[in-house]
């Protein structure tokens, strides 16, 4: 799932729920620490 979220923040695919594109802040807290490890190594 956190591969998920991180080609989501990546791609900047567009959230439907806040109809903005993906940032950290809308990936649910149970996947956010590992998103983040992600978004690091790739930055």
């Amino acid at each position: 799932m956190a591969k998920i979220y991180f080609n989501k923040i990546i791609n900047k695919q567009l959230n439907a729920t806040t109809q903005e594109v993906w940032k950290i802040e809308d990936v649910p807290m149970l996947w956010r620490r590992q998103v983040e490890e992600l978004l690091n190594e790739n930055s």
